[in-house]
């Protein structure tokens, strides 16, 4: 990242557009929100007014979704002037390069022997690498996961040990009964021509665990409704700057992430 443009802004005698007094980073958050607060005013601005941290270092308390939102809202109220609102100045006078946070690998990321790729339906590259896999059917089980290579979820398959000297017969009889399950890889190579949403470019930027880990076993992680970001609020509104020119014309791209 460059200097930060808020220390650029210091530098050259100018002060604040948007001041905190005496608001926490939730209030000041809170009080953006409502109607007319953020009206006129760059989203680099808004953005560096309610978060803390360093001049490097952003914190929201709010999630990636949370952001998305505050944009939105930030976008709604400024209906007819928004697309020259982002930043204060053009990018190319403070960046020398700026870029979404794309996927690119020159070989799969999972496994650099695997071969074979092939483009999906969304214009993804993904490694076509399979590998068929036996078990024993008595004693096949499975659990879904997100994967965070393919970005999808996958099936996992593996064979349990047997129990009982009945389930030990039946574990020696199946060994020539074998169940086959071919195991796709589907790592995603390259996104280059992906029309990203906002939740993905923010999400791929955030440094800050989106959940807490699990305490117990059986207890569902709790999402920490904090985001961190390597650069200040004038950051971010450069990269959703970025997002918004994916597409020409006045067709926004999507906000959210397919469900």
């Amino acid at each position: 990242m460059p200097i930060p443009y808020d220390l650029i802004r210091h530098f050259e005698g100018k002060k604040p557009l948007l001041e905190r007094d005496s608001r926490s980073v939730e209030e000041q958050t809170d009080y953006l929100l409502q109607s007319g607060k953020m009206a006129g005013i760059p989203l680099g601005a808004c953005l560096d007014s309610c978060r803390w941290g360093s001049k490097t270092t952003t914190v929201y308390e709010m999630s990636v979704q949370g952001i998305v939102s505050f944009i939105q809202n930030w976008m709604a109220q400024n209906p007819d002037n928004y697309q020259q609102l982002f930043h204060e100045r053009p990018l190319e006078e403070i960046y020398t390069k700026l870029e979404l946070p794309r996927i690119k690998h020159e070989k799969c990321p999972r496994d650099e022997k695997h071969q074979g790729t092939v483009t999906d339906f969304e214009e993804k590259k993904r490694c076509t690498f399979r590998k068929k896999r036996h078990f024993r059917p008595s004693f096949m089980e499975s659990y879904k996961e997100f994967d965070e290579l393919a970005q999808l979820e996958r099936k996992h398959y593996y064979e349990r040990d047997f129990t009982t000297s009945r389930e030990k017969r039946i574990y020696l009889q199946e060994k020539d009964q074998m169940t086959e399950i071919t195991d796709h890889c589907y790592a995603i190579l390259s996104d280059k021509d992906v029309i990203l949403s906002l939740e993905t470019v923010l999400r791929r930027l955030n440094l800050y665990p989106e959940t807490n880990v699990k305490v117990f076993k059986d207890t569902p992680p709790k999402p920490t409704n904090k985001y961190q970001f390597a650069g200040d609020g004038w950051d971010v509104a450069a990269y959703t700057q970025k997002w918004y020119e994916q597409l020409p014309g006045a067709e926004l791209p999507p906000f959210r992430e397919e469900q």
